[in-house]
């Protein structure tokens, strides 16, 4: 266990590379290695700008939390809350969850999943970045840790 019930990232104005339309993904630490295996499972849903039909991601064996439905965007927004875990033993009830929104200019999503190989080891760090080999070049990233009472 933690002193923090859960952490909260909020991101605005996020590019990547910011002449470009591209991906930008969230990745995680667990005991402070990057996960950079096929091991998110990606529980969401997206509506593209002009586009009256919804859409999901229901993915297993991803390498990212996908903000924008696996797709380029521009203008990142949003907010990602990883609740901390209770224990580090069992099955899925010890898993590292992750749930939020991201608004971007071509997209807005609705974030959540876990990642599969977490029961037992524990969330120490997250990353923003692109899969393009492309790093963030423009926003603000706040970190939050909310305290239990």
């Amino acid at each position: 266990t933690t002193t923090y019930a859960a952490y909260k990232v909020v991101f605005m104005g996020a590019n990547i590379n910011s002449t470009n339309q591209r991906e930008m993904r969230c990745r995680i630490y667990l005991n402070g290695a990057l996960q950079t295996g096929s091991n998110y499972r990606n529980l969401s849903s997206m509506v593209a700008v002009g586009s009256n039909t919804p859409g999901g991601n229901g993915q297993s064996a991803k390498d990212k939390i996908a903000l924008a439905g696996n797709a380029g965007a521009r203008g990142y927004n949003g907010e990602i809350t990883f609740p901390m875990k209770l224990r580090t033993s069992g099955g899925v009830e010890s898993m590292q969850a992750f749930y939020g929104r991201c608004v971007s200019h071509d997209f807005c999503s609705t974030i959540g999943g876990f990642h599969e190989g977490s029961y037992s080891t524990l969330l120490t760090g997250i990353q923003f970045d692109s899969p393009d080999n492309y790093n963030v070049t423009d926003g603000q990233f706040y970190l939050y840790g909310l305290t239990r009472t």
